[in-house]
């Protein structure tokens, strides 16, 4: 069968279908591609790339690196190219196209690609009801997951700066300024 056939099947009959496997000629190099953490070196997981003929730009692959940050194919000589088409939040995806040529067989080509963390800056502004700064108030600031990332505390301006990667967080007041109700409101937000 080749693409899309339709066929019939009989009540009381046997419909033979025969489906063709085309063997990987033993002409094929592969590709090793390497994921890693920008300036840390880790390996980065569950990034998804597609690998594309550079000469028709036709997708003829797909490879899903491990959790050491490594993913492997087989391909025959020829120019090709990476695009990425997802990594997992906090880094920030390649949006550039990654060459790369395949020139023998029973030969692998190496491509590390890194990623930066998105990174974006918490403001936080403590405000009296009359709009005036609010010194001394205690937060402490969570993942969406709960975890606990930081505590942080308004200063005599009433704010409070935190750089995060991007994701999901809240914020719950712990310790109330000098003179001040306690806000026990969940304050959520996201890092894009």
């Amino acid at each position: 069968l080749e693409g899309n056939t339709a066929f019939t099947v009989k009540a009381n009959e046997t419909t033979e279908i025969v489906v063709v496997n085309e063997a990987l000629s033993d002409d094929t190099g592969r590709l090793l591609l390497i994921k890693k953490g920008a300036g840390t070196g880790e390996g980065i997981g569950d990034a998804v790339f597609g690998v594309y003929l550079a000469s028709n730009n036709r997708k003829v692959g797909e490879i899903t690196t491990d959790d050491s940050g490594e993913g492997e194919i087989a391909l025959e000589p020829n120019r090709y190219y990476l695009k990425e088409l997802s990594v997992p939040s906090p880094w920030v995806p390649e949006s550039d196209k990654i060459p790369f040529t395949v020139k023998r067989a029973d030969t692998t080509v190496t491509v590390e690609v890194s990623n930066t963390k998105g990174l974006g800056e918490l403001l936080l502004e403590k405000t009296s009801t009359e709009g005036g700064p609010v010194a001394g108030s205690v937060f402490t600031l969570y993942r969406r997951d709960g975890s606990r990332v930081a505590e942080i505390t308004s200063g005599r301006d009433g704010t409070a700066t935190y750089e995060l990667p991007v994701g999901s967080y809240y914020l719950v007041e712990k310790t109330a300024a000098v003179g001040f109700r306690l806000d026990t409101a969940r304050h959520s937000f996201t890092v894009k």
